[in-house]
């Protein structure tokens, strides 16, 4: 009986404790209002705006940041591919600024629906989806790699 339950019990721990399945890499887009005078944006400026250094575009329109809550692949794409930094580091440079009165972070949304949602009725505005998330409203921007000059797209871009 021992050798027995040693045959199904195996296979149950294996189950519990087996990692899960890496999800498929997103391709990730940073939008802007379609009133936003730019198609392109290079990655320090978008770094700037995220971290709250930055608050207007070239043109003097301030900029509005909507960033998302919760850790996703979507959020951990961004911040990996287009800021070249995780949110936690992101997060410790807002939290350090809003200590020393500095300004507070971005606004952080709970689903992509409310970032295009908010990036559509927002003149100024910028956030960022999944590809596969956007919609007529919003204008896709190409973001620009400070150090090559080349465009950056997510591992999941096509």
């Amino acid at each position: 009986m021992g050798r027995g339950l040693l045959y199904i019990v195996l296979p149950l721990v294996a189950l519990v404790t087996a990692p899960v399945a890496a999800q498929a890499p997103v391709d990730v887009v940073v939008i802007t209002h379609p009133s936003t005078e730019v198609e392109s944006i290079d990655q320090q400026m978008l770094f700037d705006f995220f971290t709250r250094d930055r608050l207007y575009w070239k043109d003097g329109q301030a900029a509005t940041i909507f960033d998302m809550r919760e850790r996703n692949p979507v959020k951990e794409a961004f911040y990996k591919h287009f800021l070249g930094k995780s949110p936690s580091r992101v997060k410790s440079a807002w939290l350090k600024k809003k200590l020393m009165g500095e300004g507070d972070p971005p606004e952080a949304l709970d689903s992509a629906q409310e970032v295009i949602e908010r990036v559509t009725h927002t003149v100024g505005a910028i956030g960022y989806v999944a590809r596969d998330q956007v919609v007529p409203g919003v204008k896709v921007l190409t973001v620009i790699g400070s150090s090559t000059g080349e465009p950056i797209r997510t591992a999941g871009a096509r």
